[in-house]
């Protein structure tokens, strides 16, 4: 008797895991099943740059109601009716957007594409709304962080400084010719041939920018005179300006001057090269700074005011860089980095407010 009461035991035990199995089996069969018909289902990478285009448009319109959640079907076809006149960018894509708000799940399979993808994906879409990247040009830049007013309280610059920095120290600063295509590749350029180059752009003022561009720049090259740095430097001016007005906190601006090396000095000093230098780090971008002594050199002033600024608010490194002093809109402090570091005051003003009148 005891011993058929064990068996039974032990075929109910038995039983009990075939059907644990079995129901695991259907599970990981109806889950397989699933993905299949998701992997089918997920967009496909030509069908990513419509979308992209359309997700810049959301953000455009979230920054413009910053404290609406857009992306629902139902908030954003109300606001895309609301917004329908102000923003241009909306017009060129309405029926895209429709669709978009028609199935928001769309939205979350972005997290399906591979990084690769959707990086060209963004490329074709910014090609789409602003044509060929042009370096220097105004349509350059692609897509930007909108304001939430959350995790970005606003536009940093719009519709001015926010409260929350007022008096907190900050450091601005921008390279010799960031953006801009460089012709240090050029090693015989001449004089003449820049001039001619540059009566293209400037006219009768030809001559007046090589004066101006000779005092911001006494050891200019001709290869120079064509490379400098005009987008972002005019505005980083007034923007320093405008900051110093605002806020009595100390602000501390710097002007990378020092060109890399590497591929027979012809990249001068390009857009980012002062991130591995501010960083210590130009053995990870040796592509960029070089792995040279003089980049190690110009890395370690650097960083050193970096620490010094991000410690005590004042990136003053006494033995390695001359007195930094704060920028006012009067005195136009600014540390000139190079392989000879200095101060200079309002350097190149004149010659940006050439290049870019203020309005």
């Amino acid at each position: 008797m005891e011993k058929k009461r064990f068996s039974r035991i032990k075929l109910i035990v038995i039983a009990g895991y075939l059907l644990v199995l079995t129901v695991l089996v259907i599970g990981l069969f109806a889950l397989y099943s699933n993905l299949l018909v998701f992997s089918k289902s997920r967009i496909k990478n030509e069908d990513l740059t419509g979308l992209l285009i359309v997700g810049n448009t959301l953000s455009k319109l979230y920054e413009i109601e910053s404290n609406q959640n857009l992306f629902t079907a139902e908030s954003a076809e109300q606001y895309f009716l609301k917004f329908d006149s102000i923003v241009p960018v909306i017009n060129a894509h309405l029926v895209s957007l429709q669709e978009l708000t028609a199935d928001t799940s769309r939205i979350a399979k972005l997290d399906t594409i591979a990084y690769l993808d959707l990086v060209k994906a963004g490329n074709d879409a910014i090609a789409d709304m602003s044509g060929p990247w042009v370096p220097g040009s105004q349509t350059m830049f692609g897509f930007a962080p909108s304001a939430d007013g959350d995790v970005l309280l606003q536009q940093p610059f719009s519709p001015g400084f926010a409260d929350i920095s007022d008096e907190v120290p900050l450091m601005m600063g921008t390279t010799l010719n960031e953006m801009m295509p460089t012709f240090y590749g050029e090693k015989n350029l001449t004089l003449k041939e820049a001039k001619e180059r540059l009566t293209k752009e400037y006219g009768k003022d030809t001559d007046k920018y090589i004066e101006l561009f000779a005092k911001a720049y006494p050891d200019y090259t001709p290869q120079d005179l064509l490379s400098i740095d005009k987008v972002f430097r005019p505005y980083t001016i007034r923007t320093a300006n405008a900051r110093a007005f605002a806020s009595s906190a100390p602000l501390y601006v710097y002007f990378l001057a020092w060109k890399s090396g590497v591929d027979d000095a012809s990249k001068g000093s390009f857009h980012g090269l002062d991130i591995p230098l501010a960083f210590n780090t130009v053995d990870l971008r040796p592509d960029w700074t070089g792995n040279t002594e003089e980049a190690w050199k110009m890395a370690d002033k650097m960083s050193s005011a970096w620490i010094n600024f991000i410690k005590t608010g004042n990136p003053n490194a006494e033995g390695l860089l001359p007195a930094w002093e704060p920028y006012t809109a009067e005195n136009g402090a600014t540390m000139y980095f190079d392989n000879e570091s200095r101060m200079v005051y309002h350097h190149d003003k004149e010659l940006m407010d050439l290049i870019k009148p203020v309005d």
